[in-house]
């Protein structure tokens, strides 16, 4: 008998036909499970990714091993032109042998970048409620319009009212790079739905304050996951001349603060991506990922590769943005587009605190501590882990922290 292959451009077009023809006879989606099959070959497989972490499981143990192990499905893997793909998140993309097989011309990744905020510029007339804000800056309310396409209606309405995530500008800069100096919090005007007034109160202070106050507690091996041009080098350089840390950077793009520590010894620097990176089994107490989540190009493989290299009972903090909102009474939408290609780095995705937390249920982590979004704050969100066997055990004879499983 001749076995006969099928390329994985057919087995997804006849899931296809299946879903089509459930849907057709009312039978809802969320009966059906796929796995092994790429997102890019059709939008609806990224809702019904089904594998054993969608089910609750993240080590396994196999008859003739000694430990539980952590699942990587190592077996699988995503080609390097899937890196970037804005619906890669949740996508292992195929079996190893596929690729083998059949080579990558199948696969079909979605190109291009978020932006992580958008523009009210004055109008002479509003717009639409969702697009449109009204707020008092040097005279009376007058309404402030965006046409930004980065996003839905309904996403910019969540973002200035249910999030509160709407400031204005006090300064001329096209450029923002000093949150707490040229912007003010907008909060709404009550009874007047879409009218909001501007605050003295600092949000980015108090939300800097628990990141600084975590960070304090580093001690041991720390891997910094995209540590840019880091804004806590007086907070690190203390640690490290006291021998409190032994610090990892790692970022393709360093800034020039972050060289020079290396430079000077105290540091060690790797100039790559994490996806890129290999490290030791449990070679790290902390892993920091600050305001990098939203960038990573493949989130799958950064955190398997961050959940690998972090020993038993290590700490993992995750600090991101989400989008907001700008007013800019003085700043014209030209000069803000004549911006040095660079200036505005968008992210790959947009997730918020909820949706960061829902993508990390897939690993052996207890959630420690969290700082959420919303009116009363500034956009910054917080999550704090520790990495623990599922079931609470803590010590290393149960389960194993590196070796890859399943």
């Amino acid at each position: 008998m001749t076995r006969r292959w099928y390329r994985p451009t057919a087995a997804a077009q006849a899931l296809a036909e299946v879903l089509d023809a459930a849907g057709q006879a009312g039978v809802p989606l969320s009966r059906f499970g796929v796995d092994g099959i790429p997102h890019c070959l059709d939008r609806r497989f990224q809702a019904l990714q089904d594998d054993m972490f969608s089910h609750g499981i993240c080590a396994l143990r196999e008859v003739l091993e000694d430990h539980f192990y952590p699942i990587d499905y190592a077996n699988m893997s995503k080609p390097e032109v899937c890196r970037g793909c804005l619906i890669g998140d949740a996508c292992r993309g195929s079996w190893s042998r596929s690729f083998d097989m059949f080579g990558q011309d199948f696969l079909k990744p979605v190109r291009g970048g978020i932006s992580n905020s958008f523009n009210y510029f004055p109008a002479a007339d509003p717009g639409s409620p969702e697009r449109t804000i009204w707020t008092a800056w040097q005279g009376n309310p007058a309404p402030y319009v965006t046409d930004t396409a980065d996003y839905a209606p309904p996403r910019l309405a969540q973002i200035r009212d249910q999030l509160g995530q709407v400031y204005v500008q006090l300064d001329d800069q096209p450029m923002i790079n000093d949150f707490p100096g040229q912007l003010r919090k907008l909060l709404p005007v009550a009874g007047s739905p879409g009218h909001f007034t501007a605050s003295d109160h600092d949000p980015f202070g108090p939300a800097e304050k628990q990141v600084r106050r975590i960070l304090a507690g580093l001690q041991g091996r720390v891997l910094d996951v995209g540590c840019g041009q880091s804004r806590y080098d007086d907070l690190f350089s203390s640690k490290l001349e006291k021998g409190e840390i032994d610090y990892v950077g790692i970022d393709p793009a360093p800034g020039d603060n972050v060289r020079r520590l290396a430079e000077s010894g105290l540091i060690e620097l790797r100039i790559q991506g994490l996806e890129e990176a290999q490290f030791r089994p449990g070679e790290f107490d902390w892993v920091l990922v600050l305001r990098s989540h939203n960038h990573l190009a493949d989130l799958w493989t950064a955190y398997v590769r961050i959940l690998a290299a972090l020993r038993w009972g290590g700490r993992l903090l995750v600090v991101d943005n989400v989008s907001f909102g700008l007013v800019r009474p003085t700043v014209s939408e030209a000069a803000i587009k004549a911006l040095p290609p660079g200036q505005g780095v968008e992210h790959l995705r947009d997730h918020d605190q909820d949706a960061a937390a829902f993508f990390m249920q897939r690993f052996p982590l207890v959630e420690v501590s969290r700082q959420e979004v919303g009116p009363a704050t500034a956009n910054q969100w917080l999550l704090l882990y520790q990495k623990l066997w599922p079931g609470g055990q803590t010590g290393r004879d149960t389960y194993n922290s590196g070796a890859p499983g399943g």
